[in-house]
């Protein structure tokens, strides 16, 4: 008597599973593909990378974790994970930050099972930043002030205003009414910021194109 062909792929199903658990990969996947919304971004640009599970030993991946690396980094760029572990479409993402340089970089998406791919992004022209002026403006008629206008002025390494850029923001005390802003015709980002206690100082950060200023605002400065 004959096994059926199903039952020989159901037990080398499983003893493939039992297997990746026993070498501590606690993953299934057995194909992952990377796709950038964009290959090519301009200096100091940025774009959507997205992990999805192509093939599993399992119908249902949700839930397993992916890890994004940069494999080669020129422009000297960062990676900044929105979701780490595979989403109800076998899907992960992450966000890609040009850096200063132009260059070739390479992203790679892994599981612990080892199934791994890599995406190719080429940064090129575009504005370099070269300095990032932060100022803070009370919003009160006086007294002590709980809203604070936050500007970020952006220029370029000729010292020309630098228009299209990213600024993010960010605070140890209060709340940011955008705390991810793009530059104006003139190089100016704003956002307003309400502080938690008024009577604590603040610090503040702007960064863009691989430059982080900050300042301080509240009743001591």
């Amino acid at each position: 008597m004959h096994a059926s062909p199903n039952l020989h792929f159901a037990c080398a199903s499983l003893l493939l599973f039992f297997f990746l658990a026993s070498c501590g990969g606690g993953s299934t996947v057995t194909a992952v593909s990377l796709e950038a919304d964009s290959n090519d971004v301009a200096v100091g640009g940025r774009t959507e990378v997205t992990a999805r599970a192509t093939g599993s030993i399992t119908d249902n991946t949700m839930g397993e974790r992916v890890t994004f690396t940069i494999r080669h980094n020129e422009s000297g760029s960062r990676l900044d994970v929105i979701n780490d572990r595979l989403d109800g479409n076998g899907e992960a993402k992450a966000i890609f930050y040009a850096g200063p340089r132009e260059g070739t970089d390479i992203i790679e998406a892994s599981f612990g099972s080892g199934a791994r791919t890599t995406t190719t992004i080429r940064v090129g022209e575009g504005i370099v930043i070269g300095d990032i002026r932060l100022e803070a403006f009370s919003q009160s008629g006086g007294g002590v002030s709980q809203a604070w206008r936050i500007r970020a002025t952006v220029t370029d390494t000729r010292g020309f205003p630098a228009p299209g850029v990213t600024v993010l923001f960010s605070t140890n005390n209060g709340n940011l009414e955008l705390t991810e802003e793009t530059t104006n015709n003139v190089g100016i980002a704003e956002t307003i910021l309400t502080l938690a206690d008024a009577t604590q100082d603040a610090r503040i950060w702007a960064t863009a194109g691989g430059i982080s200023v900050s300042i301080n605002v509240g009743p001591r400065n």
